[in-house]
């Protein structure tokens, strides 16, 4: 499983993110998701939701590799937290 470490989200601030229904969350999400993965040199590929709850996850397929992608959306923790939390990730997909 591939991992990708993005931490960048900006969301038109007209509408609080927190004020949407969940459908017009996740679109929301979905869109930011798949910016962020253009970036990430990622096209036309399918997102497939697994989760939109605390955290927005999806899964999605690039060159026969399965890829898992977390938005944090609600996420309260430090910066050097999640800078910790992408070394673990990191460190766990280089055992596979």
């Amino acid at each position: 499983m591939g991992m990708l470490g993005c931490r960048c989200l900006v969301v038109n601030s007209k509408l609080a993110y927190s004020k949407l229904n969940k459908k017009r969350q996740i679109k929301v999400v979905t869109e930011f998701a798949k910016q962020a993965l253009i970036f990430y040199h990622f096209e036309n590929v399918k997102l497939n939701l697994i989760q939109h709850e605390f955290n927005t996850t999806y899964w999605f397929k690039s060159n026969k590799v399965k890829y898992l992608l977390r938005v944090g959306t609600n996420s309260l923790k430090s910066k050097e937290s999640i800078k910790i939390e992408h070394k673990w990730l990191s460190f766990l997909q280089k055992k596979e």
